[in-house]
């Protein structure tokens, strides 16, 4: 039997199994240094240093060019970019990003991503005190009622009378 010796752990093993009375060797492989404690320490470190406030007042505007921005730079999920430039946002008190939803499935993506999109932002617009609320607004009616689907078409026509003749003209029809 020989003891080997691997991740700090003795493990023993034969040497030959033929012979009844076995010797025991040690294997001693060299140690390599890991430097992931001074990765830590490092970035503990940077975790404790105070970040410089930067609070340089901002427009919708200038709000809407940065979301764009992040919106484009975020090209391998299709899906999200579609998310964002279709959900309503407004700003609040000079540096709150209100964000408007109409379900729970999407303010769970836009959460996924709210650290990277007001870091981005932030970057932008030279304000690190960004801060993003999201709110989820259904589809009712003023008495609390959900809209069926001729509902929603029949407000749609309200608002737009061109929507017809694009009804029309493409030959689409309300399930």
């Amino acid at each position: 039997m020989f003891e080997v010796a691997t991740n700090g752990i003795l493990k023993t093993a034969p040497i030959n199994k033929n012979l009844e009375t076995q010797k025991k060797r040690t294997i001693a492989y060299p140690i390599t240094p890991s430097i992931t404690g001074v990765n830590r320490n490092k970035n503990q470190d940077q975790a404790n240093t105070p970040v410089e406030k930067r609070e340089v007042p901002f427009t919708i505007e200038d709000l809407t060019t940065a979301w764009n921005d992040f919106t484009k730079s975020i090209n391998d999920n299709r899906g999200l970019q579609n998310i964002l430039y279709n959900v309503a946002y407004s700003l609040e008190n000079h540096n709150c990003i209100h964000v408007i939803v109409v379900n729970q499935i999407l303010k769970e993506e836009i959460l996924h991503i709210q650290d990277r999109m007001l870091d981005f932002i932030g970057k932008k617009l030279n304000n690190n005190t960004i801060t993003m609320t999201i709110d989820i607004v259904e589809n009712k009616t003023a008495n609390g009622k959900f809209l069926t689907r001729e509902e929603k078409y029949k407000q749609m026509l309200d608002k737009n009378k061109s929507f017809a003749l694009l009804v029309k003209k493409f030959g689409l029809e309300l399930e």
